[in-house]
């Protein structure tokens, strides 16, 4: 065994996936190796364009805006991953509620300096303070998960 665990293509159902590479903790090369054959990867450029009017010079990803582009989320193969791997990609506290995190970045945020000088893992809230991108990730994640749910999950 060389340390790569292979996947069986046996998965049933309808399931979405969607991940991001930038907590450090899973690579690409890891995560190309354990997704069946079975599974589309979904282009998150096409399904989520930026629009023309965004500020590239603004760090503060909270205010991108993207155009849902409902002809694409309303066809969504029946096994579908969105890998989020961009130099900006969420980290996994990105995907929870903008509002919570900021209320834990602003309570945890003096407590971080001494946690980084004693090499304490800070479970990647030094990055999401500099990038509060939870509002942009919901923009992706929210309507892709919706559509997904409409189509597979909604009986008629």
């Amino acid at each position: 065994n060389n340390g790569i665990i292979e996947y069986d293509d046996n998965v049933r159902g309808s399931v979405l996936s969607i991940l991001s590479v930038n907590d450090g903790a899973v690579t690409m090369n890891r995560i190309s190796t354990m997704i069946p054959d079975s599974f589309v990867r979904l282009d998150e450029s096409r399904l989520f364009p930026k629009n023309d009017n965004n500020d590239n010079n603004n760090n503060n990803n909270n205010n991108v805006n993207v155009n849902v582009n409902d002809k694409n989320l309303s066809d969504l193969p029946p096994k579908s991953i969105l890998i989020i791997d961009r130099n900006d990609a969420p980290n996994h506290i990105s995907f929870l509620a903008g509002n919570v995190n900021d209320a834990m970045v602003s309570f945890l945020s003096p407590l971080l300096p001494v946690a980084q000088a004693l090499n304490i893992p800070v479970l990647d809230f030094d990055k999401y303070k500099e990038s509060r991108d939870s509002v942009a990730t919901s923009q992706v994640v929210i309507p892709l998960v919706s559509s997904f749910l409409k189509q597979y999950m909604i009986v008629e």
